[in-house]
């Protein structure tokens, strides 16, 4: 099959014969949890997949952990059959310049981790904010995206 773009809650709806042939999937959903609790087991059908693009208007550090967890999950479902190889995986923030990516996954978790700490320093402490979303509020939006941007440019130095 061609390039197949389409909405999390739309996968399961697919046929599982269609799912198998489907070779580059480009998907848009909202949050990184509803991906996991409704969509992730979705990929178990699709053995012939090499690239898998995940967009969503959620910010980049909640999906930090997610091409890992796939990669995990693809080489567990397909490892075992004759010429596998795991699909590229990338995720997009819509609106943001941001690409998430295996090469620069653990730059993004070193971002978000700082993220952390400065946004709790902000708050009187760890988990202070009562969550780890940032939506809405451009003073944190910005300083997140200093920060990452700061351990993007570092990561391209070495």
């Amino acid at each position: 099959m061609d390039v197949i773009w389409i909405g999390y809650g739309s996968l399961c709806e697919l046929a599982e014969t269609d799912k198998a042939q489907i070779q580059h999937l480009i998907a848009r959903g909202n949050t990184s949890e509803h991906f996991f609790d409704h969509c992730r087991d979705e990929f178990r059908a699709m053995p012939k997949l090499r690239t898998l693009e995940l967009w969503s208007p959620e910010n980049a550090y909640e999906w930090t952990g997610t091409i890992t967890t796939l990669t995990e999950d693809f080489d567990g479902w397909f490892g075992h059959l004759p010429g596998y190889v795991c699909p590229e995986i990338k995720i997009f923030q819509e609106g943001a310049q941001w690409e998430l990516d295996a090469q620069n996954e653990e730059v993004f978790n070193a971002a978000k981790d700082e993220f952390y700490r400065f946004r709790d320093s902000l708050r009187g402490g760890e988990h202070a904010c009562g969550g780890s979303s940032i939506g809405g509020n451009s003073y944190l939006e910005g300083a997140y995206d200093r920060i990452l941007r700061k351990h993007l440019e570092a990561a391209n130095e070495d």
